[in-house]
């Protein structure tokens, strides 16, 4: 049976973080963190996103992280907890040009309307695990073009 959209925070947007979050700790956006790792990340990052604005605790941080990956349909967050996870973000993911859960909601663009929750969830993470393999592609790509220009500087064919 489909599930009722939320009407607060969808399960889109809370899929897309976590699967973002997922990528700056793991370095992969479908593996879950482990709780231990989730702490020792969010006491990492944390005092380096401060200038930027209010951010969570880790403890705080780590319990948002695992309520969105958990039950993303059934998010109830505060605005100054998620601009928290949208700051640290800003500061972990180059990708992530947003500097709060506002201009998150820009960047993210509009939910796919007519879509059943659970596939909402499914939907942005297959989007961000196509980012992340862009972006992991665009790197070998321009490693690779760098190497060549090298070579043609140098006279040598590659």
């Amino acid at each position: 049976m489909p599930r009722k959209p939320n009407p607060t925070h969808s399960a889109y947007y809370m899929g897309l973080l976590t699967s973002l979050l997922a990528w700056a700790i793991e370095d992969y956006p479908k593996n879950r963190p482990t709780d231990k790792q989730l702490l020792h990340w969010f006491s990492e990052k944390i005092p380096l996103c401060h200038h930027l604005g209010k951010v969570p605790t880790p403890e705080a941080a780590k319990k948002s992280y695992s309520k969105m990956w958990n039950s993303p349909w059934n998010c109830c967050f505060d605005t100054t907890t998620l601009d928290g996870l949208c700051r640290i973000l800003a500061m972990s993911l180059p990708i992530c040009d947003f500097k709060d859960y506002q201009t998150f909601l820009q960047w993210a663009g509009e939910v796919p309307t007519g879509i059943d929750e659970n596939e909402l969830v499914q939907i942005a993470q297959k989007m961000v695990i196509r980012e992340y393999h862009f972006e992991k592609t665009k790197g070998i790509f321009e490693t690779t073009a760098e190497k060549n220009a090298g070579f043609e500087r140098l006279g040598v064919a590659s």
